[in-house]
């Protein structure tokens, strides 16, 4: 849809999607289109026909002995690419041939159509006009070099520990796609989602890095309204350097366990590094710290870790309340389930009905619909629309 410049409501797409009855069969999808007004295709064609379908589309491909896999087809001069695990993959024509089941599911944009995409203006602006509060209260006192660049690295580091847990939680965003994939041997997946020692399965490096660069965030704010960036720096100093051997661990699951890169982890490590860095270089590291300091930054630690602790634990909970609605709802779908409790239930007395009700149609049909409404329904309203729809076509055909 991307290809084809369709705009539509992601998250709303994902859910009628999951809810549906045939999940995630092709007919979901098919349907899902159709649900949101979307012009596609689910057909067969024979391998001489390739050349007359769109650049983009969804077909039937299978590897080898594998089991056959629906993907997302793009293509290219020599060939066609398609996606699978998040990695793409070139093959040339005769190889595709060879792979391709015949079944492919085509999509369009209606051309007199712009769909427009609502963007959330209110929650852009608040973040800028807290980021200029933030980056006044730290600058009050005079421009520091080395705050600017901790502001820098922080935010930054924020944002990627951020990025991370979303993947922890099978989240995953357009950076996270771009960058995760970037090359054959990335693969983040593969090195959050790793299996650890058991003295290490409740630590989460995102979890750490997140709470490790939130604190980072608050100790600048709280140190600079107190002027006492020096002891700042000497602290977080200190904690870096302790960082070091959780930045080698980080290493060794990526090399040894996974055999894997993940470009997240390895942005959030070049982070730590280059914090160290800048504040070899532009600071002059002292023990002489003040107690009543080391207390604050403790407890910003403390806090920000039970904050994103929190947060997290909200995130999922969202999650999997969200699953379990998409379960019921394709539960409750099943057309199996609906005829099975329709046979079940009391027949209505025909002609009790025709001769005390209004009658709409032709009275001989065969096909009778009964409708019970009520004034004071909203939802009957829609159900009017359709029964006016389904006269204006069939009108001799149904009573």
């Amino acid at each position: 849809m991307k290809k084809e410049k369709i705009i539509i409501d992601q998250n709303e797409f994902d859910y009628q999607l999951q809810s549906h009855s045939d999940y995630p069969s092709l007919l979901s999808i098919s349907d899902t289109l159709s649900f949101f007004k979307i012009n596609n295709l689910a057909t067969r064609i024979e391998n001489e026909d390739l050349e007359y379908l769109p650049n983009n589309f969804m077909g039937l491909i299978k590897e080898g002995n594998q089991d056959t896999f629906l993907a997302f087809l793009e293509r290219k001069e020599n060939g066609f690419q398609y996606f699978k695990d998040g990695k793409s993959n070139l093959v040339s024509n005769k190889m595709f041939e060879k792979m391709f089941q015949n079944i492919v599911l085509l999509a369009e944009n209606e051309e007199n159509e712009t769909p427009t995409k609502k963007s959330n203006n209110f929650v852009i602006y608040t973040l800028i006009f807290l980021g200029i509060i933030y980056l006044f209260s730290i600058f009050a006192n005079g421009f520091s070099l080395l705050a600017f660049i901790f502001v820098c690295f922080a935010t930054i580091g924020f944002y990627l520990s951020l990025e991370a847990i979303y993947y922890e939680l099978g989240i995953q965003t357009k950076f996270s796609e771009a960058v995760c994939t970037i090359t054959t041997n990335s693969d983040c997946d593969a090195v959050i989602n790793a299996k650890k020692s058991r003295f290490l399965e409740k630590f989460s490096f995102s979890g750490a890095s997140i709470t490790f660069f939130t604190s980072q965030i608050l100790a600048l704010l709280l140190f600079s309204i107190s002027k006492q960036l020096t002891d700042f720096y000497n602290i977080t100093t200190i904690i870096l350097f302790f960082s070091i051997p959780v930045t080698f661990f980080s290493f060794y699951q990526q090399i040894i366990v996974a055999k894997k890169w993940c470009p997240i982890c390895l942005a959030i490590i070049c982070i730590i590094y280059a914090e160290i860095v800048s504040l070899l270089v532009y600071n002059n590291f002292s023990f002489a710290i003040n107690t009543i300091s080391i207390a604050y930054f403790l407890l910003v630690l403390v806090g920000s870790h039970i904050a994103s602790v929190f947060v997290k634990s909200i995130i999922k909970q969202n999650l999997d309340f969200k699953s379990t609605i998409s379960e019921n709802n394709r539960f409750k779908r099943k057309y199996s389930l609906f005829k099975m409790v329709l046979l079940s239930s009391d027949k209505v007395n025909e002609k009790i009905i025709i001769s005390s009700n209004i009658l709409l149609g032709n009275p001989e049909a065969k096909l009778k619909i009964t409708v019970v409404s009520s004034p004071f329904c909203g939802h009957c309203k829609e159900m009017h629309k359709i029964i006016d729809e389904i006269l204006e076509l069939h009108k001799d055909k149904i009573c």
